[in-house]
């Protein structure tokens, strides 16, 4: 005769409510309570209300749960039950997402003794808030060195403490507790994943969000920049190789010296800067015009004016000349006009002169300078006064005393005479 074992309706119940919850729900996660304080677990369970369900059981009634689903992939999950103190959470949402939040409100908290430290314990360098006392026998029995600098202890150099998996004692505790290091973190601790056949692990879970994101910016710069160089064409890179295609055509048309719509204006500029450089260069080309024909006019006066003339007086000598001229020429025949041939030209040279500028309204200015600047230098040169006009009107009347003395009666009178 068999004898049953007596199982409890609320085992039974509670069997068939983990039953129902993998089935419904499309993730299963198994996270470890322990040293989870139960205020911590509620707060937690409020958090998540809405998005996930927490139920906590015993391991044996999650492990007959699983098995008597017949589920091979999902029997993969059962070693995760092992070394924990174990609660299912139950999902619709990504495993990664799931295991970010929890991750993130997670809190640390002092240790206690016997528990195992989750990295390497240790202590930096610098002062504490501590007065000389007891305190420094305290830190040398949990291997620091500390000395007393200005009043309090000083930490002298960075002491390790525990190091990663090994327990944490009683010295050490608190002494850690005083320095206020909290290097125990609270909050669920998620063993492992199960979705859609594949279990993920913790390792492959914790995933660095920055650096993630900042890998894919990454492989897609790099991607672009491949396209580019390639010239694989995409709707992200089509503007840039039309842009890299324009400037590549410019900078041929100007090596080859080819002339577009597009480089006219650059070149004319270009043409322009150095017609600059050179008149920087060489100030005498600006005046410098082409095509105007008093250029040779200036030179047949300035190579008059240089002609050297016995007669070569200033223009107030001249005036007072002209009166006796006139007096002469009523009384005396035109005899000796080869001989006064440089006084007529200069003086139709000077009647030239003088009739535009009484015709013309308004002079241009250029003209007048061109021609006042060689008389100031005449007048610099030849320095006349009072006394060589005087010499000069004298000479005049030698000369003409002398002509009409010589003159022939015969022959007629010239102008000049």
């Amino acid at each position: 005769m068999k004898v049953e074992a007596h199982v409890s309706d609320k085992k039974k119940r509670e069997l068939d409510l983990i039953k129902k919850n993998i089935a419904q729900y499309k993730t299963l996660a198994i996270a470890d309570l322990t040293n989870l304080p139960s205020a911590q677990l509620q707060s937690l369970k409020l958090k998540l209300r809405g998005k996930a369900f927490i139920r906590v059981s015993k391991k044996r009634l999650l492990k007959i749960a699983i098995e008597d689903l017949n589920n091979e992939e999902l029997k993969k999950f059962l070693p995760s039950l092992e070394n924990c103190i174990p609660a299912l959470i139950f999902t619709d949402d990504d495993p990664f997402k799931l295991y970010n939040f929890i991750k993130k409100n997670k809190s640390n908290t002092f240790a206690k003794p016997g528990q195992i430290a989750p990295y390497d314990i240790s202590v930096e360098p610098g002062p504490t808030p501590f007065p000389p006392g007891p305190i420094i026998g305290e830190l040398g029995q949990a291997g620091i060195i500390a000395t007393v600098e200005d009043g309090k202890v000083t930490i002298k150099k960075e002491s390790k403490l525990v190091s990663e998996g090994e327990e944490i004692n009683a010295k050490v505790a608190d002494v850690l507790v005083k320095l206020g290091v909290e290097p125990i973190e609270i909050g669920l601790n998620i063993v492992a994943v199960y979705e859609d056949g594949t279990v993920y692990s913790r390792d492959i879970l914790n995933v660095d969000e920055e650096e993630y994101i900042n890998n894919i910016k990454l492989a897609q710069q790099q991607a672009f920049n491949l396209s580019c160089n390639i010239g694989y064409v995409t709707e992200d890179n089509i503007e840039l190789l039309i842009k890299k295609g324009v400037i590549e055509a410019k900078t041929l048309a100007e090596k080859q010296n080819i002339y577009t719509s597009d480089n006219a204006k650059d070149e004319l500029k270009k043409a322009e800067t150095e017609v600059k450089v050179l008149e920087d260069k060489a100030p005498k080309l600006k005046d410098l015009e082409v095509g105007k024909t008093e250029e040779p006019k200036e030179e047949t006066k300035k190579e008059v004016k240089e002609e050297p003339t016995q007669e070569q007086v200033p223009e107030e000598t001249k005036e007072e000349i002209k009166e006796p001229q006139k007096e002469e020429i009523k009384e005396e025949p035109k005899e000796e006009e080869e001989k006064s041939e440089e006084i007529p030209a200069e003086d139709s040279q000077e009647g030239k002169k003088t009739e535009p500028k009484e015709e013309e309204s308004k002079p241009e200015e250029p003209k007048e300078e061109t021609q006042e600047k060689p008389k100031e230098e005449k007048k610099d040169q030849i320095g006349y006064t009072d006394e060589t006009v005087q010499k000069a009107q004298d000479i005049l009347t030698k000369l003409q005393d002398e002509k009409i003395k010589n003159q022939d009666p015969k022959k007629p009178k010239g102008v000049w005479d």
